[in-house]
């Protein structure tokens, strides 16, 4: 039985943004590595606007960018349902040299709204695996996640996070690498919500674990793996 134990920290809430796997790489001066995930249910696709000039266009519902060079000047970053000009979500944000980010838009159409993280891609050693739990997918008492080689057995364990509230993240924690369920369970009625089994969580790769809305059904929960970063 394999069980991992997150620490919960939330991040500042910033601006609006998507989702697909990117890897991180390597810098010039007064730039960093910042990649958009488009969490927002309502919308066909949406697009992200840098000091009012299109940067992205149409990232679909559930669609990330990979990772993108950009400078670390501060800009006005807005994101707005395609072929529209009017902001879901507006933000002057100051960006770090030497930092990768994801900028996650989510909420739906009625109130959307963002957060922007700091990742943390420095590979683990040899054998291992990274990962931090994110949730964007809706207010509510939050879930417990659990990440096990056992699914059957979670009511005799501890979560791998407990309540896992809207906008928040986790910190980045190191597992052995291998094949993994991750169970969702609702923290306020007790009811699994929902299961990704046999995830491969690759040795020296990075991840951030998404609790987003489903494509089919918004208002059911899923899970969404982004790998950060790959092997070496």
């Amino acid at each position: 039985m394999r069980i991992f134990k997150f620490q919960i920290s939330l991040f500042v809430l910033l601006a609006t943004v998507c989702l697909a796997i990117g890897c991180a790489t390597d810098r010039d001066d007064n730039q960093t590595n910042f990649r958009f995930f488009n969490a927002v249910a309502g919308f066909d696709s949406v697009d992200v606007l840098v000091d009012t000039d299109t940067y992205l266009e149409e990232i679909s519902f559930l669609e990330s960018t990979a990772y993108l060079e950009f400078d670390t000047d501060p800009h006005l970053l807005q994101v707005t349902p395609s072929n529209s000009l009017t902001a879901l979500d507006t933000q002057r944000v100051s960006l770090q040299d030497d930092v990768d980010y994801t900028y996650i838009a989510c909420g739906d159409s009625s109130e959307a709204e963002a957060i922007l993280l700091e990742d943390d891609n420095e590979p683990p050693g040899d054998q291992n695996f990274k990962a931090r739990m994110v949730n964007v997918f809706r207010k509510g008492s939050g879930f417990d996640i659990f990440v096990t080689g056992n699914p059957e057995a979670i009511s005799d364990m501890l979560p791998t996070v407990e309540r896992l509230r809207y906008k928040a993240a986790t910190s980045y924690q190191a597992g052995g690498a291998g094949v993994y369920d991750i169970v969702v369970r609702n923290t306020a009625t007790g009811d699994v919500a929902t299961i990704l089994a046999n995830q491969n969580f690759e040795s020296e790769s990075v991840y951030s674990i998404l609790l987003v809305p489903d494509e089919d059904r918004p208002e059911q929960v899923r899970v969404l793996v982004l790998q950060d970063r790959g092997q070496k």
